[in-house]
């Protein structure tokens, strides 16, 4: 009887932890799936279009300059259709090309549309750590240098940013 007693507690005990273990293993990999969708998603919605035309800025000589008008139109429409995909660093750069385009809009000759590379340098650094975590191939060198130039931390701008703005404010 006793032989009975400590077979079914044994094996008792093995059913409820291997039921854990399993229940635990299958939430992770359902997360981590969930997960990788969401990247792609972003990836395939955000960055890929973004890129597109950002490279289309990119002049053969001279590099990447800014963004023209109609560039900066096809940035805009890609950025508000997927704004639910969309990173508060880069919602605070889609803000900054706005004043930029209005303040060139109203006529002012000092700006132009992403000259301090503000979205190009988040765009290379998120494209390519959006390939890294889907396994994708991706350039470690435009990371590290988009990374290292960025000046949008935290949502925040330095404040050489912040005073140009004010300049060009008050020349109106």
């Amino acid at each position: 009887m006793r032989e009975i007693f400590i077979a079914l507690l044994s094996s008792s005990l093995t059913i409820v932890i291997t039921s854990f273990f399993n229940y635990h293993f299958l939430i992770k990999k359902e997360i981590r799936m969930q997960a990788n969708q969401y990247k792609t998603e972003i990836l395939q919605m955000l960055y890929m279009p973004l890129m597109k035309e950002v490279n289309n800025a990119n002049h053969p000589l001279d590099g990447y300059r800014g963004l023209s008008l109609e560039e900066f139109q096809a940035v805009d429409e890609i950025i508000k259709e997927n704004y639910h995909l969309v990173s508060p660093d880069l919602a605070l750069i889609h803000k900054i090309i706005i004043e930029e385009y209005f303040f060139i809009s109203m006529g002012s000759p000092y700006l132009i549309i992403d000259e301090e590379r503000f979205l190009l340098n988040h765009l290379e650094y998120n494209f390519n750590f959006y390939r890294k975590e889907l396994g994708l191939p991706y350039n470690k060198e435009e990371m590290k240098k988009a990374m290292k130039e960025s000046r949008i931390k935290d949502g925040k701008i330095k404040a050489k940013r912040q005073q140009k703005l004010n300049n060009a404010e008050s020349s109106f």
